[in-house]
């Protein structure tokens, strides 16, 4: 079975806040303790592993990873949503009231909280090793930080991006995607009228990057809310592409 510890209050200097950090290690990780592992870092992190700390329901990522074959494991780290905050520290640009600050928010987790991690547990620390995943709002972070923090992120997961929140993004992600960068997008057809147009507009941004062809994948789903249950569905598929095999 994986193990789950969390880090309470963990302090976030770039914001002066503290939050609750989860790392989930693969059930093989006190077996053998000269291999090293892959890191996936998460947002929203109360909703990933438990039912008891989740604002409505969870990913079930515990049960999934427990079902991965052993030479497709990593360690999943989830940072939980500051709330109130949560907005404002997801955006990368300002929008009416509510601040950008992602980029701070990433600083915090290439600076601070990927080094923690890097020096505590057996990771694997370079980029190609090493994903960061979000949903809604948070895919929005996840794609901004493949943009502006690939030489960290190698690997981007984006689960029913917002992108209407920030539309900025798609010009953006023309313009400096590394073509190192692996990306795995999806969406449902039934999850908004706009889902299906906004997975359209990012496949053709990614094609106009300089990402090659077979670094990116762009999935419509014909059914499925906006809501953990089928972004932990998706987390299956998501991983299984960007770490076919995690044994480096």
């Amino acid at each position: 079975m994986s193990t789950l510890i969390t880090h309470a209050h963990f302090y976030i200097p770039q914001l002066e806040k503290h939050r609750t950090v989860r790392v989930l290690l693969p059930r093989n990780y006190g077996k053998d303790h000269s291999r090293r592992f892959p890191v996936i870092y998460l947002l929203d992190g109360q909703n990933l592993f438990e039912p008891h700390t989740a604002a409505f329901q969870h990913w079930k990522l515990r049960e999934q990873m427990d079902r991965q074959p052993l030479y497709r494991q990593a360690i999943l780290v989830g940072v939980d949503n500051g709330g109130a905050d949560r907005i404002s520290e997801y955006a990368p640009w300002t929008r009416g009231k509510n601040e950008g600050k992602a980029n701070l928010y990433l600083q915090f987790m290439e600076k601070t909280l990927k080094p923690f991690i890097d020096h505590h547990y057996r990771t694997w620390s370079q980029a190609e090793a090493t994903g960061i995943v979000g949903s809604s709002l948070a895919a929005l972070t996840s794609l901004y930080a493949g943009i502006e923090f690939n030489h960290t992120f190698g690997k981007i997961g984006a689960l029913s991006p917002a992108i209407w929140y920030n539309p900025q993004i798609s010009t953006h992600m023309t313009q400096k995607f590394s073509h190192s960068t692996k990306i795995y997008i999806s969406g449902s057809k039934t999850e908004s009228p706009y889902m299906y147009k906004t997975l359209e507009r990012l496949y053709h941004s990614l094609d106009q990057s300089a990402l090659p062809r077979d670094h990116f994948r762009v999935v419509a789903r014909d059914k499925g809310k906006h809501a953990e249950p089928f972004w932990g569905r998706e987390f299956k598929h998501m991983y299984e592409w960007l770490f076919p095999k995690t044994v480096l």
